[in-house]
């Protein structure tokens, strides 16, 4: 079943979920960590907007996990339930189509096969779910798709080896098994500034992005828009670079909640609401770790 966080009923008040070794399938020592946490922006506070951000999760068999986050459009009536409806519907089909084996993925780092067409296919079929999903959502309610615009980013974790499908803006990142961060996949834009593509857009499958990296990692970071300038630099060549100034103590705080330490997504959520964070953007802030469990190899 997913794990749903609901969005924050207040000023930069955090809502926290964590799955931390436990879940459907677990505990055990190699099981995945998940934490994640969402806050409502300033902005949408002075206006009485909830938040509009959502995200889910799920712990898979073996030592896989997915998790799904949604930035629902400032503009759309209902952009809190299309986040919601879309978030919950892309881990629900991902849990479904499964993960590679911890064997399976053992057996492709030794070049025995390559399980990379099996995790895309797992994504972009996430994305298709969360795509109907709010198409249906809006018209049982007699609304218009584009009511309930959200963007998408979902991420399969299979034994350290990573999977995203990602449509709008947000991003993914992640920290490499020897070290270094690596931007998986940046903000899209669209034709004008602060313009992005949504899930509801007539043609949006040309604008949904798949990344199934070759390589091997540590640990995942899902964020939404809110949390772009701090996690994320932009380059002399326009394309955005990780910043390990945000990026290294989440690293860290990671690994000791991964060894039994530390006070879970409750901590991602005070991170999100501090003051630093909150004059840097005064949008919704949502972020989503991925980590491989101490046990993990």
């Amino acid at each position: 079943m997913p794990q749903p966080a609901g969005p924050g009923g207040a000023p930069d008040r955090p809502a926290a979920a964590a799955a931390d070794g436990g879940g459907p399938f677990g505990p055990g020592p190699s099981r995945p960590l998940v934490l994640g946490a969402s806050v409502q922006g300033a902005a949408h506070a002075r206006r009485g907007i909830a938040c509009q951000d959502a995200f889910a999760w799920a712990l898979l068999p073996g030592a896989g996990a997915v998790a799904a986050v949604a930035d629902g459009a400032g503009s759309a009536r209902w952009a809190d339930a299309g986040a919601r409806s879309a978030v919950e519907a892309a881990v629900s089909a991902a849990g479904e189509h499964g993960c590679p084996s911890p064997a399976g993925m053992a057996a492709t780092r030794g070049g025995l096969g390559d399980s990379r067409p099996a995790l895309a296919h797992a994504v972009s079929a996430a994305a298709c779910a969360a795509a109907e999903a709010v198409r249906v959502r809006a018209a049982d309610l007699g609304a218009r798709p584009r009511e309930f615009a959200c963007t998408l980013l979902v991420v399969l974790w299979a034994a350290g080896n990573v999977a995203v499908a990602h449509v709008g803006d947000g991003a993914v990142v992640a920290l490499r098994q020897g070290g270094g961060w690596e931007v998986l996949s940046e903000p899209a834009a669209g034709e004008y500034v602060n313009e992005t593509h949504f899930l509801t857009d007539t043609g949006w499958r040309a604008h949904l992005r798949i990344a199934t990296p070759e390589a091997a990692y540590e640990g995942v970071v899902a964020m939404s828009d809110g949390c772009q300038r701090a996690a994320l630099l932009r380059g002399p060549d326009g394309r955005h670079r990780a910043f390990p100034g945000f990026l290294d103590p989440l690293g860290r705080f990671a690994r000791r909640q991964a060894e039994g330490q530390g006070g879970g997504g409750a901590e991602i959520g005070r991170l999100l609401a501090s003051p630093k964070l909150s004059r840097i953007s005064d949008d919704d802030r949502t972020l989503v770790l991925l980590w491989r469990g101490a046990g993990d190899g």
